[in-house]
């Protein structure tokens, strides 16, 4: 893979096929095209960002954040285009995006068996925080949450004009994402597999 053919950006209306593509690919089970078009065209709290190589959608991410803490979502990327540094692409993305948003620390889930994905968050600097028994379905398996957290003096200043994040979730709470569209079918064991196979 050239290096130049490689977008990764914030997804726009256009990309809507493409991220139906990777999402079913990935989990099986999407949101509807309405539901992402709704998160497309704004949240303050939601980043939603494609890689695009040569113009096509290969990969799709999303980061929420709500005052000091952020969520990765889904992060997938076609099987098609794996082990080429995607999904790390894309990994990198999202975490600047969260760091300039304020957050100090990300979570994220992944399925106990997802073993490229551990690898993948491992590498840049996630740590396991515990265990949700039983909480993927088809097929059923245990989810490790992971998290991120930077230090007060490692967190880069919010820019100005910088998406801001004001509500709060619970104190040590692992948060769902908050975009503005409802879960996924079936709710969010169906999708929330963290990247498949990175």
């Amino acid at each position: 893979m050239a290096e130049e053919l490689l977008q990764v950006a914030r997804a726009v209306a256009d990309d809507v096929e493409g991220i139906l593509l990777v999402e079913r690919h990935c989990f099986g089970r999407t949101w509807t095209r309405q539901q992402y078009l709704t998160e497309i065209a704004g949240s303050p709290h939601t980043y939603p960002a494609v890689a695009r190589l040569d113009g096509r959608v290969v990969g799709f991410g999303s980061v929420t954040c709500i005052g000091e803490q952020a969520y990765i979502p889904t992060l997938g990327v076609l099987a098609t285009h794996r082990q080429c540094g995607i999904g790390s692409r894309l990994l990198q993305a999202l975490l600047a995006v969260a760091r300039r948003m304020g957050a100090r620390e990300v979570v994220l889930e992944v399925r106990v068996c997802n073993a490229a994905a551990r690898r993948l968050y491992e590498q840049h600097g996630f740590e396991q925080v515990a265990i949700r028994r039983d909480y993927y379905e088809e097929p059923p398996d245990d989810a490790v949450v992971m998290r991120l957290a930077w230090e007060e003096s490692a967190t880069e200043p919010r820019s100005a004009g910088a998406e801001t994040c004001h509500a709060q979730w619970s104190p040590g709470a692992v948060p769902h994402a908050t975009a503005p569209a409802a879960s996924p079918p079936g709710g969010p064991a169906d999708q929330r597999d963290g990247a498949p196979g990175l």
